[in-house]
């Protein structure tokens, strides 16, 4: 499909009003308009339709212009410095969002590929046993570094239509501001795309996508956005030429040698990729995820025993066991399975899971809550998870939820008043529960996403 033809479809009023009242709501962050996008479930419909109409009319005459993004931080953990993130407003998130969705229609991507459905691919070729070796190369501050010029010029290739570049130039170079500061409109930094916006994803991949084909094409190549992993029959491997060509485009590569960025090495001996540790006998989690995941479990069980001695904090106390559940779980959600289980069920040693189900046991015990909550196990929910008419069975399956039992979710576990969920219809009290599970699950898998 063509960009123009990609950008009329994604831009009537219909597609926007779509993505306005299902899609945005269950966004994170609030831009400098002071909006949280979940505020939208209470818009009165007239309000929704100026937004639709002004966004759909202005993009479509290019006169359209980006509000300048709120500044997000984000820990990356003790001694480093947080990962700055871009929140836009409503308006710019429908916006954005219907760029995306022509940008996914041009290049036939939405983003990179599921760290779970390329761990699933590496797994089953260090299997095979026809490679000995690996290299790991890792690329500094890869959004920050991609160059703009570069960029749009990439996009000319497969995009003529100068309404959809001149929009992707004009999000890239968006500024980004503290809250409460006044927007600047665009930015004259020659390099970077911000983290954040829902089309840096898909920009990062077109960037990337010379690369990819040129060295996907002579050795067994894995990217996860700036992670890469080569798999190699014996010593000899492309650091230099892939160095070179990520030089071209404006990227460095952490010096060879670095453990855990950038390494070479015999398979035989282990390495480390996307929150697994493998070699030639085995595949286990991470010391990382296996730390994440405890860290996780210690949390929900000691706030489930404080809350549990107010007799007014039932449902807080309710709340935090359902979720505990989820964690442990997992769930369906969009016709997909998520969750901590569902990531790592291609391990092949089973320990850790004996020993994350004996740390239930031994909170529950310590935090005397022990025979008082019906926690589900890790080792039943992996097994299941191997099969997706059994996991459904056995995880949340999201997909499959009543009317009623949305309602009483959001009463009971979600703090919503009774009166606002009795005047939701069945279609709008489901999809308010889809949402808010939504924000839990997107939450819990955070710690999954590799970090760089």
């Amino acid at each position: 499909m063509s960009a123009s033809e990609a950008f009329r479809r994604h831009t009537t009023k219909k597609q926007l009003r779509q993505q306005l009242l299902v899609a945005i709501p269950s966004a994170q962050g609030v831009g400098l308009d002071g909006i949280h996008p979940s505020a939208i479930d209470g818009w009165p419909r007239i309000r929704a339709d100026d937004l639709v109409t002004f966004v759909s009319t202005s993009m479509r005459s290019g006169t359209f212009r980006f509000t300048s993004y709120r500044e997000g931080l984000a820990s990356r953990g003790r001694g480093r410095p947080p990962r700055i993130f871009a929140l836009p407003t409503i308006r710019d998130r429908l916006a954005l969002g219907a760029l995306k969705a022509t940008l996914s229609d041009v290049y036939g991507i939405s983003g990179p590929e599921p760290p779970q459905r390329k761990m699933g691919r590496v797994v089953d070729a260090v299997r095979s046993g026809s490679y000995s070796h690996f290299m790991k190369l890792d690329i500094q501050d890869y959004f920050s570094s991609i160059r703009h010029h570069v960029l749009l010029e990439r996009l000319r290739r497969d995009i003529r239509s100068t309404t959809v570049l001149d929009l992707c130039d004009r999000a890239v170079r968006n500024s980004t501001v503290a809250f409460g500061e006044r927007s600047r409109g665009l930015s004259s930094e020659p390099d970077g795309i911000p983290l954040g916006i829902s089309i840096s994803s898909v920009l990062a991949e077109v960037y990337l996508s010379d690369f990819d084909e040129r060295f996907g094409a002579d050795f067994q190549m894995f990217r996860y956005v700036d992670d890469v992993l080569v798999l190699l029959k014996d010593d000899r491997h492309p650091f230099s030429s892939m160095q070179s060509e990520l030089r071209r485009l404006g990227l460095l590569t952490h010096p060879l040698g670095t453990v855990g960025k950038c390494e070479i090495g015999r398979i035989a001996d282990g390495f480390q990729y996307l929150g697994y540790q493998l070699d030639d006998q085995s595949v286990v989690v991470a010391s990382a995820g296996i730390r994440k995941i405890e860290s996780e479990l210690a949390h929900l069980i000691s706030n489930a025993a404080r809350v549990r001695k107010g007799s007014i904090q039932k449902r807080e106390f309710d709340r935090l066991v359902w979720r505990l559940n989820l964690v442990i779980g997992g769930c369906v959600i969009d016709g997909s399975a998520r969750g901590w289980i569902r990531y790592y069920n291609r391990v092949d040693n089973l320990t850790v899971l004996g020993h994350l189900d004996g740390l239930v046991r031994d909170l529950l015990r310590r935090y005397g809550l022990a025979g008082s909550i019906n926690t589900k196990r890790f080792i039943s929910a992996y097994w299941a998870s191997l099969d997706n008419s059994k996991f459904r069975k056995y995880a949340f399956d999201l997909d499959n939820v009543t009317a009623s039992d949305a309602r009483k979710h959001l009463v009971e576990l979600e703090s919503w008043p009774r009166a606002t969920v009795s005047a939701l219809s069945d279609s709008e009290a489901q999809s308010a529960f889809r949402r808010q599970v939504r924000r839990h699950v997107i939450d819990i898998e955070r710690d999954l996403e590799p970090a760089s």
